[in-house]
C-alpha cells in the first residue's frame, strides 16, 4: 500500500492543498511557489467556480481559488495532459476575473481600481521551448520595466524538474508531484512535513478511500487513451508512409516509361497511355 496519495489526482490535489480543514496548508503552498514581497499571512478558500460573464458564458472551475487578506487572489490550475492552449487559457481565466472586479454603480477613478491576480499553472507536460521548469510573467515595457503589478503568471512545468535530491520546500513540493507521492527522503523541513502529514494514505475515511480509488482510475484510464491514441497515430503514420512510398515508386515507374516513350509517341498520346500531365511529360524533355 502506498504511504502518501497520489497529489496528480484531483481528489489528491485537492485534498492536500486545496483542504479547508487545513487553509495553513494551502497558505504554504502558494508562498512556497509565488515568493511574494508580502507573503500571504490569512486566506479564505473561495468557490471553485467563476461566474460566466453573462448567461452564455460558461463558469470556469479552478483547483484552487481563494483571496488573502491584502485582497489579492490566487488562482491555481494542475493540468495532468498536454494541452495546446493552456497558457491562453490562463489568461483567458485572468482575464474574466479581472473584469469582474469593477463594482457596477461605482463612480469616479476607483471605479477600475483593480487588486492582483496571481495564476499558477503546474503541468505534466512541456509548454515552452528552454529547460526552466519554473517561469514568471507579468506585464512589462520594452525595456522590462515592470508596468503593472495586478496580472501575473507562474508556471511549473514539472517534467523539466531534475533534482534527484530535493532540499527547498518548493524543490521538495514539485519533487512531490512530479513522482505522485513518491517522497522517501528525510527532510527537517518542517513545513514540507505539515504536507506529508496531510498527504498519507492512511488519514483518508473509508468514504474517502472510495473516491481516491475512482479518480485514480480515471487518472489510470485517461493516461492508457493517450498511449493507445500515440501508437494508433503512430501506425496509421507507418501505413501513410507505405502508402507514400508506393505512389512514388509508381510515379518513378510511370515517367520512366513516358521517357522511353518520347521518341515514338507524341506528347499527347504519352499522357493519355500513363496519366501523367502534358507538363509533367514535356519536362522530361529538358
Amino acid at each position: 500500500m502506498e504511504k502518501y496519495i497520489n497529489p496528480l489526482t484531483d481528489f489528491g490535489f485537492k485534498r492536500i492543498f486545496a483542504n479547508p480543514k487545513y487553509p495553513e496548508i494551502t497558505k504554504i503552498f502558494l508562498n512556497a511557489f509565488l515568493d511574494l514581497e508580502s507573503p500571504i499571512v490569512d486566506l479564505e478558500l473561495l468557490t471553485n467556480e467563476g461566474d460566466g460573464e453573462n448567461l452564455d458564458s460558461r463558469g470556469v472551475i479552478f483547483d484552487i481559488l481563494c483571496r488573502d487578506s491584502n485582497n489579492r487572489e490566487f488562482v491555481v490550475e494542475l493540468q495532468r495532459a498536454r494541452q495546446k492552449y493552456f497558457v491562453d487559457r490562463g489568461l483567458f481565466y485572468v482575464c474574466r476575473r479581472l473584469s469582474s472586479q469593477p463594482k457596477r454603480g461605482t463612480i469616479g477613478e476607483d471605479r477600475y481600481k483593480l487588486t492582483p491576480i496571481y495564476w499558477l499553472g503546474i503541468i505534466n507536460f512541456n509548454a515552452f521551448e528552454d529547460e526552466r521548469y519554473i517561469r514568471k510573467i507579468n506585464l512589462k515595457d520594452e525595456n522590462c520595466q515592470e508596468t503593472d503589478k495586478n496580472i501575473n503568471f507562474i508556471y511549473v512545468e514539472l517534467k523539466k524538474f531534475k533534482n534527484r535530491n530535493p532540499k527547498s520546500l518548493i524543490e521538495q513540493i514539485i519533487f512531490f508531484l512530479k513522482n505522485e507521492g513518491d517522497f522517501s527522503f528525510e527532510t527537517a523541513n518542517l513545513e514540507f512535513n505539515k504536507i506529508l502529514n496531510i498527504a498519507q494514505f492512511h488519514n483518508l475515511s473509508s468514504k474517502e478511500i472510495a473516491i481516491y480509488d475512482l479518480d485514480l482510475n480515471r487518472k489510470l484510464a485517461e493516461i492508457d487513451a493517450i498511449e493507445t491514441a500515440r501508437e494508433i497515430g503512430i501506425e496509421k503514420g507507418i501505413e501513410q508512409g507505405i502508402e507514400i512510398g508506393e505512389e512514388r515508386g509508381e510515379k518513378r515507374k510511370q515517367l520512366e516509361i513516358a521517357k522511353n516513350l518520347l521518341d515514338i509517341l507524341d506528347v499527347e498520346t504519352i499522357s493519355l497511355k500513363t496519366g501523367l500531365t502534358i507538363s509533367e511529360i514535356k519536362s522530361l524533355k529538358d
